[in-house]
């Protein structure tokens, strides 16, 4: 059987560094083990799953994020930007 052979390009090669690099970004792996992981989890196995999977610690974790969030873009924001105008 001949196989091929694969010429490696420069633009081949910068694109294998630079996944190496994201690799090694800690952003990308949140996204991947996390986010991307859960997202599968709850697409083939439902919400049920993802429970039984990561437990009620990762809910409350998602809810403060939220809280959290939405607290200063509804809250803290306007609050600010009141008193700099009222001021």
């Amino acid at each position: 059987m001949n196989v091929p052979e694969v010429k490696v390009t420069p633009t081949v090669e910068a694109e294998v560094k630079f996944g190496d690099k994201l690799k090694k970004n800690g952003v990308f792996r949140l996204y991947k083990y996390l986010i991307a992981d859960n997202i599968t989890i709850v697409k083939k196995q439902g919400l049920k799953a993802l429970w039984k999977k990561r437990g009620w610690k990762f809910f409350t974790l998602i809810f403060f994020y939220y809280l959290i969030r939405d607290s200063i873009i509804y809250i803290l924001l306007p609050l600010l930007i009141a008193w700099r105008i009222l001021l």
